[in-house]
């Protein structure tokens, strides 16, 4: 494996690489690779790892009242899914994840996490960061959800973007279908409404690229 794969990942943050291969060797970690559409975790299984996505995207879905199948959360590079199950008095994932595209993850397990834990400050503190910032991530998504409309949800989309970017000027992360699945709306609605926020000067958009014209909304 590329040790560079894993240190750009938040929880390896500010650790030399090194000492990365010391801590992630192939006598401590899985790497597993996914074809598109393979169903990683079922909903209820019980977690015993955290996995980093190498490459790839993977999606948490959920099947609501309606029978309507909503996309929580994406994970891509650098994205890590199971942290928050670690030390769980019933780590069972509460989604079904999936991967879209070919994807490849590595694992490593809540045993060999804690050893990290106690004994390498950097990883303890990036963990408690990172957990911190889930926490963050949860809220917005839940004040997404609690909008209705179309433009309330782009809006917060686009000032999650904003903020990731920190430019008013930036290329999207994701296409318009997958944006659709991420803020829980019907496909068409998204190019539709992108080009309603064009013409109303709130944004200019040109393919992939955007700029917030009225940051102030964001």
């Amino acid at each position: 494996m590329d040790i560079k794969l894993l240190s750009g990942n938040p929880l390896f943050k500010d650790i030399n690489e090194d000492i990365l291969r010391e801590l992630v060797g192939p006598e401590t970690c899985v790497i597993e690779t996914y074809k598109k559409g393979t169903i990683i975790v079922q909903a209820g299984a019980v977690c015993t790892s955290i996995g980093f996505v190498l490459c790839g995207m993977l999606a948490t879905q959920h099947i609501n009242s309606d029978g309507d199948l909503l996309i929580i959360n994406m994970f891509e590079a650098n994205d890590v899914f199971g942290a928050a199950l670690y030390k769980a008095e019933r780590p069972e994932y509460p989604f079904t994840l999936v991967s879209l595209k070919e994807s490849q993850v590595l694992y490593l397990s809540f045993a060999q996490i804690h050893k990290l834990i106690k004994n390498n400050s950097v990883f303890n503190d990036n963990f408690i960061s990172f957990l911190s910032e889930r926490m963050h991530i949860f809220q917005k998504k839940l004040k997404m959800i609690q909008y209705k409309d179309v433009r309330s949800k782009l809006i917060q989309y686009l000032s999650h973007e904003y903020r990731l970017c920190q430019t008013d000027t930036f290329q999207l992360r994701h296409s318009k279908v997958a944006i659709a699945d991420i803020i829980g709306v019907a496909r068409p609605s998204v190019s539709r409404e992108l080009k309603n926020m064009g013409e109303e000067g709130i944004i200019q958009i040109a393919g992939n690229r955007v700029v917030l014209v009225r940051v102030e909304l964001f």
